[in-house]
């Protein structure tokens, strides 16, 4: 496969999610990773439910399921061991946990795995880039294989996951501008733990911030903060780890499978794309890991570009769509690290006076009469939505990303998303969609091959608060509400999208 539509450059949970998405929609994919096996220690580790709901999109959600700690409950203590905050029964709008956590590797299995069902996707491992070139009707990139024998490949589109020291990024130019934090954390991930805890504490003691979290068969992870003139390496020495860990669980004995000290940074692209070459997940952006997301918004980044790609290979959409990529995702991006900026500020300060100062601000709060049940619910969490500038229209609800509840169908239960299929759709609460759409805007979403489904006003009370009974939702494929329309089969609605998606008026399988 010289020629594929697209090559990925990367092989984490950003690159491998992207070739799923391609592998599934159809297009040609080469995906290089430089490395000859996969990485085996973990990182990233936490995931939100918008990731599972990608995973249940890719069909992969069952074979997930074995690794993954859920509805991991999180609690938050001071120095005396007093709760400031906790959550422990947050809601699922979306269908899936808001709280747990994974184990890397065995999340990055489950994405490779996939992809063997894919014959039009094409894996190469120990096939570093060399070179890319942008300039033509095609990019061309250059890689060596194992052998170091050098080859090119022309595809309509490179998508760059290759993660924060991005060589695609830097060989182009483009500039990774934000903060690096002065504070450095030892990460510290063990097997076979023994402390037992089936939380994500997070030790808010100025005297040295510290959290700890459960993973998948009998992991655990540890993080400390280290302290001005702290020496890294005997702080990561295992004695000093032990240490550590004992100040919380004096008879742990785990195995300790690596000790790290990391620093932190906020940092972001100053552009997510150049011509046929997009960035992604690290490479696009980095954040702190306070709120934990830094790899489900690398999935985020996937999602919204899979299914733009998918518009424009088959010609329904025009290239200019693939700009509304950075468009979309870049506020969120800033939003959500502003976010862990300001979480990882408020509750891991290093100062007695502020720390005090936390305690009596989040005890007083605790005092308004729903706080602790909205935070124990999950209120704080930042839901998702599209910012201004994106393909949506302009219904109140339009941007926000459409609940996911369960809904009958024939007798049996199922997660919406199972109703009304992985691409765009068209939901009437209580009327047909269909008669109910001009017929120009309903030629319009028979081109994108929506599926139009009508539900009882009683199928689901959150659908129905959501999109209004009577109404019709006009759904994304990432599952963002584009419209919300009442019936009027004699105006035409939809222009907009048009526009937005550049309709170039055929389609081509």
């Amino acid at each position: 496969m010289t020629s594929p539509f697209a090559v990925i450059v990367g092989a984490g949970p950003v690159g491998l999610m992207l070739a799923n998405l391609l592998g599934k929609s159809g297009a040609d994919v080469v995906l290089l990773e430089r490395r000859t096996e996969p990485h085996t220690v973990p990182r990233a580790i936490a995931y939100d439910a918008e990731s599972l709901r990608l995973f249940q999109k890719i069909n992969l959600l069952d074979a997930l399921e074995p690794t993954l700690e859920r509805d991991v409950p999180v609690a938050y203590y001071n120095q005396s061991g007093k709760t400031l905050m906790r959550m422990s029964k947050p809601a699922k709008p979306y269908g899936h946990s808001q709280l747990g956590s994974f184990y890397q590797p065995e999340m990055e299995a489950v994405l490779a795995d996939g992809l063997e069902q894919y014959p039009n996707v094409e894996v190469k491992r120990g096939t570093p880039v060399t070179g890319i070139e942008t300039s033509g009707a095609k990019a061309t990139v250059t890689y060596a294989d194992t052998e170091g024998t050098e080859h090119q490949l022309f595809a309509d589109y490179v998508i760059a996951c290759d993660g924060g020291q991005s060589y695609i990024r830097e060989t182009l130019g483009i500039g990774f501008g934000g903060n690096t934090f002065s504070e450095k954390w030892l990460v510290v991930d063990c097997i076979n733990e023994g402390y037992g805890v089936r939380e994500m504490q997070f030790f808010c003691d100025p005297r040295r911030p510290s959290l700890t979290l459960p993973v998948s068969k009998g992991r655990r992870r540890w993080e400390f903060l280290l302290m001005k003139d702290e020496d890294p390496d005997v702080l990561a020495s295992d004695a000093s780890v032990r240490k550590l860990i004992a100040a919380y669980a004096p008879d742990d004995r785990s195995e300790i499978e690596r000790a790290v000290v990391y620093t932190f940074h906020a940092r972001y692209a100053d552009k997510f794309r150049e011509g046929r070459v997009l960035l992604a997940g690290d490479a696009a952006h980095v954040n702190p890991p306070f709120a934990g997301q830094g790899l489900n918004g690398g999935l985020r980044d996937a999602h919204n570009l899979a299914w733009k790609l998918d518009l424009v290979r088959r010609g329904i959409a025009g290239d200019a769509l693939l700009d509304t990529y950075e468009t979309e995702r870049r506020p969120h991006v800033k939003e959500m690290t502003d976010f862990a900026v300001q979480l990882g500020g408020a509750i891991m300060p290093t100062s007695s006076i502020k720390a005090g100062l936390r305690d009596l601000s989040m005890g007083l709060m605790n005092l308004i009469p729903g706080h602790k049940d909205r935070v124990d619910s999950g209120g704080l969490l930042p839901r998702p939505r599209m910012s201004d500038g994106s393909v949506r229209g302009k219904a109140k609800q339009a941007g926000f990303m459409l609940v996911q509840p369960e809904v009958s169908v024939r007798g049996e239960t199922v997660l919406l998303d199972g109703l009304i299929g992985e691409g765009w759709a068209v939901i009437g609460i209580g009327t047909d969609p269909a008669p109910g759409l001009s017929s120009s805007d309903r030629t319009l979403l028979e081109a994108l091959s929506a599926q139009f489904v009508t539900l009882d006003q009683t199928a689901s009370a959150a659908l129905t608060d959501q999109i209004g009974a009577g109404n019709m939702a006009v759904v994304r494929p990432d599952r963002f509400i584009a419209e919300i329309l009442s019936p009027a089969p004699s105006r035409p609605r939809l222009g907009w999208l048009a526009n937005s998606l550049s309709v170039s008026g055929g389609i081509e399988q």
